[in-house]
């Protein structure tokens, strides 16, 4: 991360339509001369805890979307668990191969799961409190 946030404080001429910044390698090489990249995307499904959309490249690239990188955002590309990259510092990314391709992001916590069986055990316990101190 700090590398990351290094380059792109000391490279002010980065077009980041064109260009983004990774902390870690895509994985797979990635064609040197963006420019000629044909791609599209359509969105199907967007809500504050899911993204489902359809890829088509015909090079291998990087998509990044304009959300911002937390660590339990899953994603999913043709159904298959992939890791979730973080671009210009604070953005999801998913790299993808050339081709068509389904992507889906989820917000899977499992703080969240936890803290929600906590809040609903505590609200039935004391709903049986308050009934069972009505009856005396």
């Amino acid at each position: 991360p700090d590398k990351a946030k290094q380059l792109m404080e000391s490279n002010k001429n980065i077009d980041y339509s064109k260009t983004a910044v990774l902390e870690k390698k895509a994985g797979f090489n990635l064609p040197n001369d963006s420019n000629y990249i044909k791609n599209k995307v359509k969105f199907n499904h967007y809500s504050n805890n899911k993204i489902s959309c359809l890829a088509e490249t015909d090079k291998n690239g990087i998509l990044v979307f304009s959300e911002i990188w937390y660590p339990d955002w899953q994603t999913y590309i043709d159904g298959k668990p992939v890791e979730l990259l973080k671009a210009d510092y604070s953005f999801r990314a998913v790299a993808l191969a050339k081709g068509r391709h389904k992507i889906e992001m989820r917000y899977e916590s499992s703080k969240f799961v936890t803290g929600l069986w906590l809040s609903i055990t505590a609200i039935i316990l004391s709903i049986a409190g308050l009934y069972i101190l009505r009856k005396e």
